[in-house]
């Protein structure tokens, strides 16, 4: 689950979609030739689409400072900063680097796990 660390946002996220876009443009023309309408249709279900998105910057306040974390207590997730993907980091230590490869791409990098104290269930 994505979360901006700047203003906490967890909900909408500014970003593209890698490879082939799952949204395609329609349009339809009269007999002069000229374009009398056009439409956006999504060709893929959302589940599919998901995988292909990759988060620049957070929608509300535009920083690039997105943290992604597990749904349960003990997940961490770093993102490959190549294709995006999700590497899970199993309990992970505060300030510790991490050396990761991702499975995707195979591209080598470090992360360093930031927790804060609302990622355990502390006050």
């Amino acid at each position: 689950m994505p979360i901006c660390k700047t203003c906490g946002n967890s909900e909408r996220f500014k970003g593209h979609f890698k490879g082939e876009s799952p949204l395609k443009y329609v349009c339809a023309f009269n007999r002069d030739g000229e374009m009398a309408d056009i439409a956006i249709i999504k060709e893929k279900e959302p589940k599919k689409v998901q995988s292909h998105f990759a988060i620049e910057s957070c929608y509300n306040c535009g920083s690039q400072e997105i943290e992604f974390k597990g749904k349960t207590a003990g997940d961490y997730l770093a993102p490959c900063e190549k294709c995006q993907v999700k590497l899970k980091i199993s309990n992970p230590v505060n300030g510790k680097r991490y050396n990761l490869r991702c499975p995707k791409c195979g591209h080598t990098f470090y992360h360093v796990a930031l927790l804060d104290e609302d990622f355990w269930g502390r006050g």
